[in-house]
């Protein structure tokens, strides 16, 4: 099983400060330049405008199963308990902190999803507060 993550970062990120991270469920629904979200475009726009502070996006699609390449998005984002939320503090962030100056305050940190993916940031949130505060 893996998952398939992609990183925004915004024109405005400078290495040498730290800044915050927002990691968003279903990711590529997000990216889709014709979709719905275009959430690049929105970050750009609001980090502009000031309306948000210099944050690094991590769009992470649900675990897929590398031998017949099906989803199982509904079984690991609607089941409760810790096994995503070890996905998301014990894989993704560590690989996140090793390419990019994020801050490790949890007070800076976000974790997004509508639906399903909804469910997963809030049991996210819920087993790790100490990680991600905001859902």
């Amino acid at each position: 099983m893996e998952h398939n993550y992609w990183v925004y970062v915004p024109a405005q990120y400078d290495a040498s400060r730290e800044v915050s991270l927002t990691a968003f469920h279903d990711g590529a629904t997000y990216l889709k330049a014709d979709g719905f979200y275009r959430a690049q475009n929105v970050l750009d726009n609001l980090t502009y405008r000031g309306d948000i502070p210099i944050m690094i996006g991590a769009f992470i699609d649900p675990e897929v199963n590398v031998a017949d390449g099906k989803s199982i998005r509904q079984e690991e984002y609607d089941s409760l308990g810790d096994r995503y939320s070890k996905v998301i503090v014990g894989e993704l962030l560590p690989a996140l902190y090793k390419d990019y100056k994020i801050s490790r305050d949890p007070d800076r940190h976000g974790i997004a999803g509508w639906s399903s993916g909804a469910i997963a940031a809030f049991t996210v949130a819920w087993e790790r507060p100490d990680e991600s505060t905001r859902c």
